[in-house]
Parts: C-alpha cells; structure tokens; sequence
C-alpha cells in the first residue's frame, strides 16, 4: 500500500515535490483498482491517506478519491483512458516532456525533442466541426483579464514568437513568426491575417516598428489616407501632390508635380482669361458678317482671322501671266514662281533639269519596288548625286560607291558594291556605360568557351553567295557562327544580306544564315586572359 500525501494531511498546499511523487505513485497503478489493495483494510487505509474516510465495501478507487493528490478532478476513467473534461485547479500549471517541474508561471508548458519524422507541431489540432454548430470555431483563443487593483502590466502579448537557441553547426532555412499556408483558400472569403480593430488613438490594426523591409507579393489596396513618416506625426500630404522618391532606403515625400502646364492666359485674338484648372479658350469674334462670298476681297490680321470680307465684282479670276479665259498652263506660266525651268516646256510632267539635261526628278512611281514617289535620272562621270552647297557635301551613288563625299575630295563614309562599308573615322556605336547595365555578372568558364569555338581560313562558298548579292572575298579568316552559337549566343545575330528591311517575312533564302559581331567575342577574350594570368602567377609562385 503507498500513502499519499494530501492537504488533509499536512494542513498546508502540497509541494512540487509532494505533487510529482503523488503522481508517480498513480501512475504506477498502485491506487488504481481493488487489485492492488491486499484487503479492505488497505483500502479503508489508502482512502484514510487520501483525507476521504474509510470505506465500507471493497470498490475501485474512484476520481474523487485522488483530486487532491493530483490537483485537478478527473471526469471519468474507464480502464486507462479518461474519457471526460480533466479540470485543473486555479493556479495549477501543466508540464508536457519536463524533467523537473520548471513552470516559470506557465499555465502549460510543452518541452520535448522533435525526432523520427520530417515534420513536426509543438502543438496540433484536428477536427471535424459538426453540423450544428454554425456560428465561429476559433481553434486557438485568447481572453486574459487584469484583476481589479492599482498596477499597470507593461505587455499584453496574446501571441509572441521569440528566437530559440540554434546549435552549433546547424542552420535554419526560413523562420516564420506567423504563417498563413498556401493552402488557406477554400472558404468563400480567406484572410491570412485580418485585424478589425477601429480606429482612435494608440490602435493599430498592423504595426511594424522593426527596421527590416516588408514585402507585398500581390495588389495592395488602401481604403483610407497614406500617411508618411513618423508615428504620431504622419504627413498626408495636400491635394493634387505626388509622392516622390528620395532614393534607396529613405522615406518618399509628398511634393507638388512640375514642368506640366499650370495655366493658360489668351492671347491676341483668342477669348477665356486665363486658365488654371478647367476652362475654354475661343477664338475671339471680328466684325465680318459670318455667310458665303462671291470673288472676295479679304482682308487678314496677324493672327490669321479674316477682320474685313466683301463680295467682288466679275466672273473669277480670267486671265493667268498675260492670258485670258480658259486657263492652260504650261511650263513657261509657271517658271518665275517656282525658280526653275521645268525639264519639257511642251510636255511639264514634273521634271526638274538643268540646261544641260543631267540629272532630273520625276514624281512618278519608282519601278524599284516601288517605296517611294520621287525618281532620279541621269549622271556626272557615272554618278548621280545631290549636292548640299552650303555644307560642301554631296550624296554620290552609283553602283560600286555610294556615299558622302566631302569638299569634291574626300569621301566621309561610303558603301562598296559588296555591301562593306568604309569610314575615314572611327565608328561609334550603341554603348558600354556601367550605369546602363543591371545584373552585372563574370563570364563564366572563358576558356571553355574558347576551347569550344576555332578560328579558322576557309573559303566562301562564292556561288551560293551571289544568289543572295553577297559578294565577299573568295579566301577568308574568321570563326564560325554555328560555334560560337552554341556557347555564346550573346555574339551571333541574322547576316544582314539574308534579311530585308523592307521585307518583314525574315530570311530571304528562307536557310537563316548568320553572323558574328566579332566586338561582342571580346568580353571572353578578356576573361580567358585574366584566368590564363592567374594559373601562370599559380605556377610562378610553385617554382
């Protein structure tokens, strides 16, 4: 028989110790049923220890035989299992996976390894909620009181994650304070975390005073006014301002926007004041009679309204550079004006020629593909050209040089009847500016590169060529596209005489031929350099 320390006993609340021990006693089976007890008298005795008096017949030891050994009264046990509420006692703290009872004024406390399984809970709940009840389930709810007494309790936290202890030498991916799963989607409306706390002073339905950066992975609407800065004296702002940036990592302000338009003031001859916000602005009314006029004489301001308009006399205009009625005109009628003697005066369709009948514009349709409306005959020593006086330049063309030719000596730029093209300067091209370029990233594997692609002599396949008016060299140098295509396809684009600006179906032979700009291989060439650099200083220092 084991005796179990009670308060009937000692006249005074039960130790830890006391507790645990009256525990281990239970919990061996030794008070659990008349089996363990040799006769009525044990259990007279046992039932004398509990402070519950002796018994009169041999029974099972029931629940309200040890509530005050365990502190908590059980509702019912059926063999082990209870199958009731288990009610603890004001003040009473619960253990799970302790050694000792260390409570720290915890109503629970849960200390236990997580072993054996990939995942695991501090704490789990499942259930199925039923039919009847169709109000709110809260799986977890928190509801602490103050007592009614003057003090002040400095933080009321009703749920609070704190960094534990990572050991030596192992590491945590991701940690969560709060985490709303994927999964949260199947009820009609889902809130990851929803606050519906109203507005006043000192409430706050999301406050985060940590300096880390917050991140908003989907659409952020705002139904209330954005305030910026400080807490306690946010600036909203004033109508008609924009928020602007005052750069990585500090606070946008509200300023008002510039270099728009802010007001429109009439000028001479226009009517509505001046505009700052909505308005109209008319044309200001003169005193013509508003109606039709027949051979009018008009009279025009400097602002282009008709101030003076009346009716004229006669049949229209009769007469055109001396003659009168029908009007024919030809290319004589017209010389003065234009400033130039048209091509055929018996025939004017729109040439324009010197006297020596060497070059002339026509405005009919061009027959080479037809992409524009103005046509160019004619030559000076097998070019044909225009000449920009005033800045000592003429376009030549002809058919293996087309170009800009400067001072009647030099040529500036010109393209051969190959397609080369030839430059007595430098050319200049797209950019290299550091500040343009995002990601910034070592080429990898240079020499990998290097080894993957050759630099070869060969010789154009002339034929197959000339059938697309690519005309290179018969022996060359140079790499090949495909190669270079397979680890660097940073350098190889469309060859420019298998593609037609004008034209935008693609490939003209439809078989893609291609192309190396050669500035772009560059960049590796460097990088194989720096890397062979490195292995001989590697080598140097070994010897």
């Amino acid at each position: 028989m084991v005796a179990i320390v009670t308060r009937a006993g000692k006249g005074s609340p039960l130790t830890n110790a006391e507790v645990d021990a009256n525990f281990v006693n239970l919990n061996n089976g030794k008070l659990e049923t008349a089996s363990n007890l040799s006769d009525l008298a044990d259990a007279s005795a046992a039932r004398t220890n509990l402070g519950l008096g002796a018994l009169s017949t041999l029974n099972s030891i029931t629940s309200l035989m040890v509530t005050d050994a365990l502190g908590f009264t059980p509702a019912n046990k059926a063999g082990d299992t209870f199958t009731g509420n288990v009610l603890l006692a004001s003040g009473v703290s619960l253990g799970i996976g302790l050694s000792t009872p260390i409570f720290n004024n915890n109503s629970l406390r849960i200390q236990r390894p997580f072993t054996g399984l990939a995942t695991g809970a501090g704490v789990t709940q499942f259930g199925t909620v039923q039919s009847d009840v169709t109000t709110e389930i809260l799986s977890f709810n928190s509801q602490i009181n103050t007592v009614a007494a003057a003090f002040t309790l400095g933080t009321y936290g009703h749920f609070f994650a704190q960094q534990g202890t990572i050991g030596a030498g192992s590491a945590v991916a991701v940690q969560t304070g709060f985490w709303a799963h994927s999964s949260l989607t199947g009820a009609t409306t889902n809130y990851g975390f929803r606050g519906q706390i109203p507005s006043g002073t000192g409430r706050w339905n999301l406050y985060m005073d940590g300096t880390a950066q917050n991140y908003l992975g989907g659409a952020t609407i705002l139904n209330a006014a954005l305030g910026l800065g400080a807490v306690g004296s946010p600036s909203y702002g004033t109508a008609g301002q924009v928020l602007t940036s005052a750069g990585a990592g500090a606070v946008p302000t509200w300023s008002n926007p510039t270099g728009g338009v802010t007001s429109i003031t009439a000028g001479t001859g226009l009517s509505g004041g001046t505009i700052t916000s909505t308005g109209t602005i008319a044309l200001a009314n003169t005193a013509v009679t508003a109606g039709s006029y027949t051979n009018a004489s008009i009279t025009v301001d400097a602002q282009g309204r008709i101030t003076a308009a009346s009716n004229g006399s006669g049949g229209g205009v009769t007469s055109f550079n001396t003659r009168t009625g029908a009007i024919t005109l030809s290319s004589g009628d017209v010389t003065g004006a234009l400033g130039f003697t048209p091509y055929n005066s018996s025939n004017p369709s729109g040439y324009i020629t010197s006297s020596s009948n060497i070059g002339r514009i026509t405005t009919g349709a061009i027959n080479y593909g037809s992409y524009g409306s103005i046509g160019i005959s004619g030559n000076t020593n097998g070019y044909a050209g225009i000449s920009f006086s005033d800045y000592s330049m003429t376009l030549m063309i002809r058919n293996d040089a087309t170009g800009f030719y400067y001072g009647n000596s030099t040529w500036r730029v010109y393209w051969d009847g190959s397609g080369n093209q030839l430059n007595t300067g430098n050319v200049t091209a797209y950019s290299s500016d550091m500040r343009l370029k995002k990601n910034q990233r070592r080429i990898e594997d240079p020499l990998g590169i290097c080894r993957a692609i050759s630099g070869v002599y060969f010789d154009w396949d002339v034929e197959e060529c000339a059938k697309w008016d690519f005309h290179p060299p018969q022996h060359d140098a140079g790499l090949l596209a495909q190669q270079v295509q397979a680890v660097y396809p940073y350098a190889v684009f469309p060859a420019p005489f298998d593609r037609d600006p004008l034209n935008s179906s693609g490939s003209r032979s439809g078989k893609n031929y291609l192309t190396v700009q050669y500035e772009k291989v560059v960049p590796v060439l460097v990088e194989a350099i720096k890397v062979l650099e490195e292995r001989i200083d590697q080598l140097t220092h070994k010897e």
